[in-house]
C-alpha cells in the first residue's frame, strides 16, 4: 500500500467518527485498530497508544483526541512512510551453529575435491609420459637422427 493511501484511509476514519452512530462505535474502532496494526505494526507506539489510551470514542473530547491522534499518525505517514514487515529468507531460519559450521565444512570440501582431481590429472599425465619414455625407449637412436638429416645444430 502507498504513503497516500494510508493517509486517505486515516482521514475517512477521522470523518466516520465525526458523523458515527454510538451503535457503530466498536466496528469503527475495529477497523481503526486494523489499519493502525497495518499501517505501523502490532508492536507500534501508534498501535499501543490507541489500543490503550483511546478506548472510549463516545465521549466528545475524546472524540477530538482520537481525530488529533489520527491526524498525528497521518503525519508520521507522510515523514517516515509505512511499516514493512521484515521478510525472512532460508538462512534466517538456520541455527547460527550450523551456519557456523556450515561454512567451513563446505571450504574444506571444495579444497579437498580439488586435491583429489589434481592428484588424478597428475596420475594420469605420470601415466602418459611413461608410456611415451617406452615408445621412445623401443625406437632405435639411428632411426631418429636418419630422419633429420636436415637438422642441424646450428641455428639459421
Amino acid at each position: 500500500m502507498k504513503k497516500e493511501k494510508a493517509i486517505k484511509i486515516l482521514t475517512q476514519q477521522s470523518e466516520k467518527l465525526k458523523n458515527i452512530d454510538l451503535s457503530d462505535i466498536r466496528n469503527w474502532d475495529v477497523e481503526t485498530k486494523t489499519y493502525l496494526s497495518d499501517f505501523f505494526g502490532k508492536e507500534s507506539h501508534q498501535y499501543n497508544h490507541f489500543r490503550m489510551n483511546l478506548t472510549d470514542p463516545r465521549i466528545s473530547v475524546q472524540k477530538e483526541k482520537i481525530i488529533l491522534f489520527l491526524n498525528d499518525c497521518c503525519n508520521i505517514i507522510s515523514n517516515i512512510g509505512l511499516y514493512k514487515p521484515l521478510t525472512e529468507n532460508w538462512f534466517s531460519k538456520l541455527p547460527n551453529w550450523i551456519i557456523n559450521l556450515g561454512l567451513p565444512a563446505l571450504c574444506f570440501i571444495s579444497f579437498g575435491t580439488g586435491i583429489l582431481f589434481t592428484n588424478n590429472n597428475n596420475y594420469e599425465l605420470r601415466k602418459e609420459n611413461s608410456e611415451l619414455k617406452e615408445k621412445l625407449s623401443l625406437i632405435s637412436s639411428d632411426t631418429i637422427t636418419n630422419n633429420h638429416k636436415n637438422l642441424s645444430n646450428n641455428p639459421k
